[in-house]
């Protein structure tokens, strides 16, 4: 075990293979979603500027490319190859038409542009309705006959990333059902090239806009939620489907009770939100400590090189430190590519006649078996900020006419503002209770443990289930 010194003072070195980001620390709810701190038009501005500085990454999504798993996203044969064309025709298509409306807008008269607009939108939809699959989808016969346990009070619902096509999500859905050894019903988050969907989803982190396909989910978790037969939801999201799983959420909490809520179990692969919600359930326990929340099993899964996943989960939760981005994140350092099956499934839960690295044994996988080096760096900034917030709070919310001299702020509640250390004009420390603002020099649970001993998604391997402690 490294010294606390060295665990805590260094940055993570890109020789470990794996990290975990332990999950939000807050107690008291003092850290508050990005849309309470700034307007849409700010955040959708930073989305683009993150965006573009991160564009080198972009062949990451794509890399390793060969493979010769006719599952896999990338594989160059058909019935897959004829989606990878259409949408590959399609983003240059839509690149050429933003390059040229560029000059129209400066040309043409308004309504003449939005004529235009009109027919590029509905030349696009036109070009990718063939590859669209239903709008929700079960597993094949042929991998469901392979299932050997029923689990009948249990339901499995996956929402897909970008420029998945009908086949594409198909392919998800059975990979996943062969797994975990559960049906998974699938919603088809339809796509339309690159850019549209790119578009899609910074509308949606921007305004918490609710696709058709996210409104379409959420009647299914909120049904399976409200159903007394079913005891567990485990709902898992790749990419944009990230973003969706955040929206639903974000409704879920407010027409459904905390018990029923709490039949939820949320799984993520380079998950593209800006937030993920998660109501504590009290305020009992020290602030440092690890609060109990109405979901209780919140994992996020991410290759450090995956452009979609820095842009994401990755930025939200290391460099937006006053969000709220609830969940424990699991960080392949060095590893790319954003594929759910290719890069994801097949690299972090292998199938059993799978060997993810040559060489290795038949039950050992990397990703699972070695030790992670925990990002003691992050949870510290968070308490941090968390406890600043909190002296904050507690000097706003004081009563007129307090004793106390009140320093008028700049900053009034409901400004839409994150209220700083500057704007409140007090010192923090002394609104604190003793000892509250000390830093938790422990070493954290997760020191030293392999993902395999942490996860608990993967207890779901094969059929297992965790709460019966059925390992594989």
């Amino acid at each position: 075990m490294p010294s606390k010194e060295n665990a805590t003072s260094k940055p993570l070195s890109r020789s470990s293979t794996k990290s975990v980001i332990p999950p939000e620390p807050s107690r008291l709810a003092r850290l508050s979603n990005e849309a309470a701190h700034r307007g849409p038009l700010a955040r959708m501005c930073r989305d683009l500027m993150v965006f573009m500085s991160m564009l080198p990454l972009f062949p990451g999504i794509f890399l390793p490319l060969a493979t010769t798993d006719s599952t896999n996203e990338l594989y160059l044969k058909q019935p897959n190859l004829g989606g990878i064309l259409t949408l590959v025709f399609v983003t240059v298509l839509e690149g050429v038409l933003m390059i040229l409306a560029i000059p129209a807008f400066i040309v043409l008269p308004g309504g003449v542009i939005a004529l235009v607009l009109a027919l590029g939108t509905g030349l696009i939809y036109l070009i990718c309705k063939p590859i669209q699959g239903p709008v929700d989808s079960i597993p094949s016969r042929k991998v469901l006959q392979t299932l050997t346990k029923k689990f009948p009070q249990e339901r499995w619902l996956f929402l897909n990333g970008c420029c998945v096509t009908g086949h594409g999500l198909q392919e998800n859905i059975d990979r996943l059902t062969l797994t975990f050894g559960r049906p998974v019903r699938g919603i088809h988050n339809r796509t339309y090239g690159l850019i549209g969907d790119l578009t899609e989803c910074i509308i949606q982190r921007s305004i918490g806009f609710y696709t058709k396909e996210t409104r379409y989910s959420y009647e299914y978790v909120k049904a399976y939620c409200s159903d007394p037969t079913v005891k567990k939801v485990v709902l898992i999201a790749h990419s944009q489907g990230g973003i969706m799983a955040s929206n639903i959420l974000d409704q879920l909490f407010t027409e459904v009770s905390a018990e029923d809520a709490g039949k939820l179990e949320i799984y993520t692969f380079g998950n593209a939100a800006e937030h993920f919600s998660n109501p504590l359930c009290g305020r009992s326990g020290s602030f440092n400590g690890r609060p109990k929340r109405i979901i209780s099993h919140i994992e996020h899964y991410a290759n450090s090189e995956d452009m979609v996943t820095r842009w994401g989960v990755l930025y939200s939760v290391k460099n937006l430190i006053n969000n709220r981005f609830c969940g424990q994140v699991f960080v392949h350092q060095g590893a790319s590519g954003h594929m759910l099956n290719q890069h994801y499934l097949g690299t972090m839960f292998p199938l059993p006649d799978e060997k993810p690295t040559p060489g290795e044994g038949v039950d050992k996988v990397p990703f699972l078996d070695q030790r992670v080096a925990v990002d003691k760096d992050i949870e510290r900034r968070k308490c941090a900020e968390a406890e600043k917030q909190r002296g904050i709070m507690r000097h706003e919310s004081m009563p007129i006419g307090n004793s106390e001299e009140r320093i008028a702020s700049p900053v009034r509640t409901g400004s839409g503002s994150l209220l700083t250390e500057i704007d409140g004009r007090v010192n923090i420390v002394g609104l604190l209770p003793d000892g509250g603002g000390e830093e938790d020099d422990s070493d954290s649970e997760e020191d030293g443990k392999t993902v395999r001993e942490l996860s608990r998604l993967w207890k779901y391997q094969r059929g297992g289930d965790p709460d019966e402690e059925t390992l594989i």
